[in-house]
């Protein structure tokens, strides 16, 4: 039986339903020749789709599109004030010079600059973080302060791989886990 347009009173839930229904312009069940299932099954195969195409768009943005990557391993071997490491790569235009972020330990964290890829023991880099106390290049989270300077880079690999890449490397950063396949090389003076 077909509901009757524009008579049906009642909730939103069944006002909608008779819109839907009684548009003029959307076929029938029958017509069409599907089921609720098939529609159903459809929306799943979409949404997943979807979820891959983002996945796929996000892994890509990792990926450098052209040139050489800028390689942190030096700058990361902890022998430098936070100034000095982060103002040096904005100098070179490696990072923006606003930070994306603010955390409440002061901790600022920075984006690679449009178009560059930077790496860190053959991992790249997600986003550069650092803070100095007193220092206008930085700015002050809501708590306090990690350290008196703090510095290092956020790279996508798991932890243990960037352990054994330091290690091997004989660099005595340490090594904090940021997120899911985040993990951050972190140098810290008090």
């Amino acid at each position: 039986m077909l509901p009757q347009c524009g008579t049906e009173s009642g909730t939103a839930s069944k006002f909608a339903r008779t819109r839907v229904q009684c548009n003029p312009l959307r076929p029938s069940a029958a017509t069409r020749g599907d089921t609720g299932h098939q529609r159903d099954s459809f929306a799943r195969i979409s949404m997943k789709r979807l979820t891959f195409a983002a996945f796929l768009l996000g892994t890509l943005s990792f990926v450098p599109l052209a040139g050489q990557a800028a390689a942190l391993d030096d700058a990361l071997t902890c022998k430098e004030s936070a100034h000095e490491f982060i103002s040096g790569l904005i100098d070179q235009k490696l990072i923006n010079a606003k930070p994306m972020r603010v955390e409440s330990n002061s901790i600022n964290a920075f984006w690679p600059a449009n178009g560059q890829h930077l790496t860190a023991y053959g991992f790249s880099v997600f986003a550069i973080v650092g803070f100095q106390k007193d220092d206008p290049l930085f700015q002050t989270g809501s708590g306090k302060p990690i350290a008196r300077s703090a510095y290092g880079a956020v790279v996508v690999a798991t932890q243990a791989r960037v352990q054994a890449a330091l290690d091997a490397a004989g660099n005595t950063a340490v090594v904090h886990h940021a997120g899911p396949l985040l993990t951050a090389i972190f140098c810290q003076q008090d």
